[in-house]
């Protein structure tokens, strides 16, 4: 009897005894190598990540590469050689360089320039009245700077500003646009003196920024 007892008591105390700390971390160890990634790659979400703690060194080799990143079109077309601007008619402004062209859109010599993408567009087209040996219109010189969509055979006003162009003066036709797909623009400028004024391409007189900003709507 009392052995029995004794031996009662040895299995009512083994089934009592509580799993070893060992053991419960190895189950859950075991837990997390069988899971803990499919969890993590089902549930982190953009929303679970603080902005700005993404850095260079949690990314991959070769995640983010230019070629992955798509370019903004935008595009800096200059006149570096100087420009006749006969009096009393549009001159049609001939672009010879690009600062920048991230989306192909100017030809490197042409009057034309073709948006690759609809969108609002940031147009901003400058003009600086001075001539060749600093020379300046006559007083009260009217000038306008002028774009337009389309080709000069079928265009359509996109917008001008007009103003004094006397005594070196600066003018700029800055506006945000919104233009379909594939458009294409081009400046043109004017001047009312009685004679033809030849602007210096020393002083850069001549520039066409178009940049994208956002879309149509």
């Amino acid at each position: 009897m009392v052995g029995s007892a004794a031996k009662g008591g040895t299995v009512r105390s083994r089934l009592r005894r509580r799993p070893s700390p060992a053991l419960i971390v190895a189950i859950a160890a075991l837990i997390v190598a069988l899971g803990g990634t499919a969890i993590a790659a089902n549930t982190i979400r953009s929303s679970d990540i603080v902005d700005g703690q993404v850095m260079t060194a949690d990314l991959h080799r070769g995640a983010v590469v230019p070629a992955k990143i798509s370019r903004i079109p935008a595009v800096g077309l200059v006149r570096n050689s100087n420009l006749t601007v006969n009096p009393n008619t549009p001159n049609l402004v001939r672009f010879d360089a690009e600062n920048f062209d991230s989306a192909n859109m100017h030809s490197g010599t042409g009057f034309l320039l073709e948006v690759p993408i609809a969108g609002i567009y940031q147009v901003t087209a400058h003009v600086s009245w001075v001539g060749t040996l600093s020379t300046t219109l006559p007083a009260g010189t009217e000038c306008t700077v002028g774009l337009a969509s389309g080709t000069p055979l079928d265009s359509s006003a996109i917008g001008t500003t007009k103003g004094n162009c006397s005594n070196g003066h600066a003018m700029e036709f800055n506006r945000a646009v919104k233009l379909p797909a594939h458009e294409t623009l081009f400046m043109a400028i004017s001047q009312d003196s009685d004679d033809a004024f030849t602007l210096d391409s020393a002083a850069i007189p001549v520039y066409l920024d178009v940049t994208w900003v956002a879309p149509p709507s």
